[in-house]
């Protein structure tokens, strides 16, 4: 599992599409609605879960920052998520991946 820093995913969608990795681009939609900052990023599988009320709470609980996903695309099977702390990435992981980082 790589993470990357917001640079590297901000060149990473601008390489997907110009202009998307720009401060003001519909990727960064969540972050200045719940007005929060993620610093580092990893790609995954796509979550599935029976109960997202108990995923968010689990968040809210556990993690020491922030977590949102910023991209999910059910064709190529990846959701990038985003961190506030990056020390919350590994225990996140740990617990909803199941191995699957991409």
């Amino acid at each position: 599992m790589d993470i990357a820093t917001r640079q590297q995913f901000v060149e990473y969608w601008n390489r997907v599409k110009p202009g998307l990795g720009d401060d003001n681009s519909e990727l960064w939609v969540h972050e200045r609605e719940f007005k929060y900052r993620s610093e580092w990023f990893i790609a995954v599988e796509p979550l599935v879960w029976a109960d997202p009320e108990s995923f968010w709470e689990w968040c809210d609980a556990n993690l020491s920052g922030t977590c949102g996903c910023y991209s999910s695309d059910d064709k190529n099977r990846v959701e990038w998520w985003g961190f506030s702390d990056k020390d919350d990435v590994i225990i996140w992981a740990l617990k909803w991946c199941d191995g699957n980082a991409v």
